[in-house]
């Protein structure tokens, strides 16, 4: 969110000074409304869903106050210091910053759970040199994070916009004067002066050559990947633009009648406000949805031009306490988020009281950041000269990101337990020397108490992230935004017999179980998967939004084609998380439809159950709780609130869609264990460890094999087979 500007020197004057770009006690309250915004939305308030829009807010204040200093310097001495404006940048905004970095680093390593260092390292190298909103963008869109816990850092992607924005902009400006110069030259062959109306009109075309593109790519990719466009430069561009053409057209917006601009504050006040009620993260935001209040802070910065500051909503906006919030806005921007982050783990969850205590809270840190790290460092004599501001910025960001590389180096505060498992790695392509996991709970059902002693397990719940099924490296699990079928095959490419997995990531989790038995019996599996889509034929609403999964429907249309065309499997298996359809439809009814398109085709379809939900991330559960796993059991009723009574009920529809429960190889107690046989059950909040699904071969055998599946006779627990998981 919003940064550099957040948080001006006070000047002791009432009024603006007459170029418009001097102090202003009314965008200082402007200021204070955005980080309102935000601070209250984060601490978790249902009536704001839209509180986020305060960075939209803040993108405008910052793209009005650079340009309108960049071009009194360009009115002024004909040219731009591009030394002296990044030496102001660093003096401003590193100081504040990298002590926030510097202290979420120290928690990451004394205080989050190991399952976080690495992720947290990452950002804090992405926020030091202000690129960690493409960090973002990109994790946005991986679907093996999305039950990550928020990064304490998260906020840290609005500086590295308006960084990556401070890059580009002068440099426009410094070309669009040079070019104003024209070829004309003076005395010595020194440049000849500045043409002021060319001047302008380049001006104008530069912003415009920003602002334009990049709302058009917004609209557009708001729509194709919202994810990734809430976090992208190139989806925000446009906002700053916002502010950059407010201040390009000031002299004419001051002379705006006085009626018509105290009126046109009140409106831009109203549709930020307007904005943080209706828009929530279920509509695609930016896209169009960032007009209003992008439109509405530029509003309310031309209704205090021409010395209006203290008119209209200038008069609310400049009382003393919204001025001085507006001056710490930047720190207290800096500060909340981690205290958030920190307050909600610490407490397994924050509601609205805590959330509101602990941004209260947050006024503290805020106010010492900004009265002895800001202050004082726009003064320090050391870099009082650009050359020494630069280098002193380059040395921080650099001593910063070598901090991120630390935290990756820094041994647990509790040793991972010892490996029981000879040659045993994260993609499970192993010699099997014991019988682990689901294997051994068959043959000793002790191990599926949650308060049996276990001395050692796998994967690490720092290696948990990682431990995958095999489609998820090979590429062929399809994203939310891709809808053309991909497959990925394992076992032997001269078998007979072809089986087809069919779904979404709750499918994919049995991978490495069928893997193992497509090796072990010579038979063919064949994924088709994509993220948080089943084979459904009603239309499912995009998970934690109300948008219509549209490229779910493609891909089901595709997917329904393959598998009953000339490359049909001999089965198809089916799986799903819990979804909602688009028309409030049972989803049952949408699965038996879909199922029973292919028994109509002659393709024969089997149901495995879908796992218990834990709900909560079992790794970082263990992480914290190594010596008492117990602590990191959840109740078997609970888990079973997934999608496997609509499954039952979607088979039953069907007729005689056979269903394989393996319920009872994973949790087979009330409560189920986080470790079961040495093994990690789950490696996140939802999905089975791959370890450990791999580990579900045996069971899974017989009941394929009544569905005319080859099998071999399973292999004794002293000599177990070679096996790869593809």
């Amino acid at each position: 969110m919003a940064l550099s500007t957040l948080g001006i020197r006070h000047a002791h004057r009432s009024t603006q000074s007459p170029d418009e770009f001097g102090f202003r006690s009314d965008i200082q309250g402007l200021r204070t409304i955005a980080v309102g915004l935000v601070l209250i939305y984060h601490a978790g308030a249902s009536f704001l869903p839209g509180g986020f829009v305060g960075v939209d807010v803040f993108f405008v204040i910052s793209g009005f106050l650079i340009t309108g200093l960049l071009l009194k310097e360009l009115r002024k001495n004909e040219r731009i210091s591009l030394a002296g404006f990044y030496a102001r940048r660093a003096r401003r905004i590193l100081p504040a910053a990298m002590l926030v970095l510097v202290v979420v680093g120290v928690l990451a390593i004394t205080v989050f759970p190991e399952t976080r260092r690495e992720g947290i390292a990452g950002e804090i190298i992405g926020s030091a040199f202000n690129v960690v909103n493409w960090v973002f963008a990109a994790s946005s869109t991986d679907y093996l994070r999305n039950d990550d816990a928020a990064s304490p850092l998260q906020h840290f992607w609005t500086l590295a916009v308006e960084e990556q924005f401070y890059i580009v902009w002068p440099l426009m400006l410094v070309a669009a004067a040079f070019f104003a110069r024209g070829r004309r030259f003076g005395h010595r062959g020194q440049p000849g002066r500045m043409n002021q109306a060319t001047m302008r009109r380049l001006v104008v075309i530069a912003v415009l050559t920003i602002s334009v593109p990049s709302l058009l790519f917004s609209i557009y990719y708001t729509g194709a990947n919202p994810g990734a466009a809430y976090f992208v430069t190139t989806t925000r561009l446009w906002e700053l633009g916002v502010g950059a053409i407010v201040a390009v057209f000031a002299s004419q917006l001051a002379a705006i009648r006085h009626a018509v601009a105290v009126a046109i504050g009140w409106a831009g006040a109203a549709a930020i406000i307007v904005a943080g009620i209706v828009i929530s993260s279920a509509i695609p935001f930016p896209g169009y949805a960032a007009l209003l209040p992008t439109l509405g802070a530029a509003a309310v910065i031309v209704a205090g031009m021409g010395g209006r500051s203290r008119d209209g909503i200038g008069a609310l906006l400049s009382t003393g306490p919204m001025v001085w919030v507006g001056g710490i806005s930047y720190s207290l921007y800096l500060w909340h988020w981690p205290l958030i982050v920190l307050a909600t783990y610490l407490f397994g969850g924050l509601n609205l009281a805590l959330g509101l205590l602990v941004v209260a809270i947050s006024f503290a840190p805020a106010y010492l950041s900004y009265r002895y790290v800001e202050r004082p460092a726009m003064k320090w004599e050391v870099t009082r000269e650009n050359s020494k501001a630069l280098g002193m910025g380059f040395i921080a960001m650099g001593l910063t990101a070598f901090l991120g590389m630390q935290i990756v180096l820094t041994p647990p505060r509790v040793e991972p337990t010892a490996n029981p498992l000879t040659g045993w790695s994260l993609d499970s392509q192993v010699e099997a020397v014991a019988l682990t996991g689901a294997e051994l709970l068959a043959e000793n059902p002790a191990v599926g108490d949650p308060n049996f002693a276990v001395t050692s397990f796998v994967p690490s719940a720092a290696e948990a992230a990682d431990d995958n099924p095999a489609p998820y490296r090979d590429g062929c699990h399809q994203s939310e935004t891709e809808d053309a079928p991909e497959s990925c095959v394992y076992g032997p490419s001269d078998s007979d017999y072809s089986v087809a997995l069919v779904g979404d990531s709750h499918a994919l989790q049995w991978v490495p179980a069928l893997t193992r038995l497509a090796v072990e019996d010579s038979w063919e599996l064949k994924t088709y998967t994509k993220s948080a889509c089943p084979l459904i034929a009603s239309k499912i609403i995009v998970a934690g939004t109300q948008r219509q999964y549209d490229s779910c429907s493609v891909w089901n249309d595709s997917i329904q084609m393959h598998l009953t065309g000339a490359d049909r499997p001999d089965l198809v298996v089916v799986s799903s998380a819990l979804y909602r359809t688009a028309d409030r439809s049972p989803l049952a009814q949408g699965l038996a439809d879909a199922w029973q398109m292919l028994r109509s085709a002659g393709v024969p379809v089997v149901v495995i159950a879908d796992s218990p939900v834990p709900g909560e991330s079992v790794p970082e559960c263990v992480a914290v709780n190594a010596d008492a796993l117990a602590n990191c059991a959840f109740e078997r009723s609970t888990g079973m609130s997934n999608a496997w009574p609509q499954q039952q009920e979607a088979a039953a529809a069907v007729g005689d869609i056979p269903t394989i429960d393996l319920t009872d190889s994973i949790c087979p107690q009330t409560q189920c264990a986080a470790v079961i046989g040495n093994v990690l059950v789950y490696r996140d909040a939802n999905h089975l460890s791959a370890t450990y699904a791999k580990t579900l071969a045996p069971s899974l055998r017989p009941h394929l094999a009544k569905q005319g599946v080859p099998v071999r006779p399973a292999p004794t627990a002293s000599a177990p087979p070679k096996v790869n998981n593809g």
